[in-house]
């Protein structure tokens, strides 16, 4: 998305707390992504041994498709491969290729730098975490229950079917400059 408010969504997908809040933030995020709400950005952090797999499959399921839709469809995918406990790559290739998520290989290195750079400037230390930027307000949030209410508030804030604010005000309207 190219919305006005910036969403990082801080996850591991062997993260148990991660996995219960993937599917219930999945209807709020594509509404946000709907109304033009957000600019969503997904952070795989290294909490888990297997990570660096998982992350890796990630990155390849993008490469491969770059819509909204089927990087939900692979994060989904991925969640249930590590309850699954697959922890194998040519077992989680299988298991990718038989739910119809292609992987096209790439340089990784520029997305971890990336999300490691992140993931230092807003000091992520746990899973599920999630930083919201809206215009000067910063927001970070720690658990489940606090990330799935601000994405809630925040789904509110703009009614369904409406659009949200293009400039950088609340309303919508540029700020006068002297």
């Amino acid at each position: 998305g190219q919305g006005p408010i910036k969403v990082s969504l801080f996850t591991d997908y062997f993260c148990p707390p991660c996995r219960g809040l993937e599917p219930k933030i999945e209807p709020i995020i594509k509404e946000l992504m709907e109304k033009g709400m957000v600019t969503l950005t997904f952070v795989d952090t290294p909490t888990s041994p297997y990570a660096s797999l998982y992350t890796r499959q990630f990155i390849y399921a993008l490469n491969f498709n770059r819509d909204f839709q089927s990087a939900l469809y692979a994060r989904h995918t991925l969640f249930e491969a590590a309850e699954r406990n697959i922890t194998e790559k040519t077992y989680l290739e299988e298991f990718l290729k038989e739910r119809v998520i292609d992987l096209k290989p790439v340089d990784i290195a520029p997305v971890l730098a990336f999300w490691n750079q992140t993931l230092k400037e807003e000091e992520i230390n746990s899973t599920p975490s999630c930083v919201i930027v809206n215009g000067d307000k910063k927001e970070k949030l720690r658990g489940s229950l606090e990330i799935l209410k601000a994405l809630q508030d925040l789904n509110r804030s703009v009614p369904k079917g409406a659009k949200a604010p293009e400039s950088g005000t609340p309303d919508g309207k540029d700020a006068k400059k002297d």
